[in-house]
């Protein structure tokens, strides 16, 4: 099998599964941990310090 049809199995397996469940728990998502969005800001430099005791914590 190439890797082309890979991703295309690949592809419509998770799509309807991700239509069905990632709505749901990426909205919750985004407001629980609202890390995830700064980091795509500017203020990203400030973050990396703050993230990185946090993930040595758990």
């Amino acid at each position: 099998m190439s890797e082309e049809e890979k991703n295309k199995t690949e592809a419509q397996v998770p799509a309807p599964v991700v239509s069905d469940s990632a709505p749901t728990p990426v909205l919750p998502k985004v407001d629980i941990s609202p890390d995830q969005t700064p980091l795509e800001s500017p203020e990203a430099e400030d973050l990396p310090d703050r993230t990185i005791p946090i993930k040595n914590s758990q």
